[in-house]
């Protein structure tokens, strides 16, 4: 017997993948992002490459990489007119001319790993630094998520963020999901029965001192890592695996983002942007001495 859980997208949009859960997407979410009893808080002014993108009346968020070019998922601007979509970053909200999704069409498959875009625009995004892309392998590393969603006491539409460890791959979690989607879990440290709820052996056994999970609004925010007092950005936020099936984001859900060092080729090929000589995951290599929203339901046998 197979049991089901929801796919959450972050945006509020609703997909032909996702309406069987039109009543959970439509309540409001108020639980979850960031961990009860959380001391202290992210400087938001390291993440300032970070803006907020409305699609029409859905929030989203989507990050700078480039003098006028933004990284966002795929699913907070498919079919929306350029016309339609607002990004504000900087103090500034500037309209885009274009969008470019991975291969032209994301197709609503969350499992592929493909939910990714670019949006470019006819000026420089002036005022804050472009992201810095990271090229390797972030499973191990500390997270930083940021983005315009939900928080804790309901409100949406200004930067939050928090810390969560990239605990493994879509590949290490089921056999028809992508290696190009990054997960983290919402541990709990008032219930061990939330700590790596769906697989222990996969997941972070601890909360961190800032743990938290992404949740509407935070679709196409980034998530970030940190190598030797630099921060890059690993992942673009996609979705959340809401393992309690209760509409929100809660202990023991997972979120999903794409791994940005999967398409850095597409990144870099598509924008022009120079490619940093040697990219960070080369440094990485050396220094160790070593050779991403939306709810998905789960299934479970």
């Amino acid at each position: 017997m197979r049991t089901t859980r929801n796919i959450f997208l972050t945006d509020l949009r609703i997909t032909s993948v996702v309406l069987a859960i039109i009543t959970a997407l439509i309540q409001p979410t108020f639980a979850g992002i960031l961990i009860d009893n959380a001391t202290g808080s992210i400087d938001l002014e390291k993440y300032t490459s970070v803006g907020k993108l409305m699609a029409g009346n859905s929030t989203g968020s989507a990050v700078k990489i480039g003098d006028n070019w933004a990284l966002t998922a795929a699913h907070h601007v498919n079919g929306v007119d350029v016309n339609n979509l607002a990004f504000t970053i900087g103090g500034n909200t500037y309209t885009p001319t274009k969008v470019a999704i991975f291969e032209d069409s994301w197709g609503g498959n969350n499992n592929v790993g493909k939910d990714i875009a670019l949006v470019q625009f006819d000026v420089e995004l002036v005022g804050v630094e472009s992201a810095k892309l990271w090229s390797g392998d972030a499973v191990g590393m500390v997270g930083t998520n940021v983005g315009f969603g939900t928080k804790n006491n309901g409100s949406m539409g200004t930067k939050n963020a928090g810390n969560n460890m990239i605990d493994f791959t879509g590949a290490d979690m089921l056999a028809d999901r992508s290696e190009k989607i990054l997960f983290q879990d919402f541990d709990s440290v008032a219930d061990s029965n939330y700590t790596g709820l769906y697989d222990k052996s996969l997941t972070s056994s601890d909360p961190l001192p800032l743990e938290y999970l992404i949740s509407t609004g935070d679709s196409g925010g980034g998530l970030f890592v940190n190598y030797n007092g630099t921060d890059y950005l690993a992942g673009i936020h996609s979705f959340i695996l809401d393992m309690n099936n209760d509409g929100k984001s809660s202990y023991g859900d997972v979120a999903g983002s794409t791994s940005v060092a999967a398409y850095s080729d597409w990144i870099y090929n598509t924008t022009g942007i120079s490619r940093p000589v040697p990219e960070p995951a080369s440094f990485a290599l050396l220094g160790l001495g070593l050779a991403g929203i939306f709810f998905i339901r789960r299934k479970k046998a």
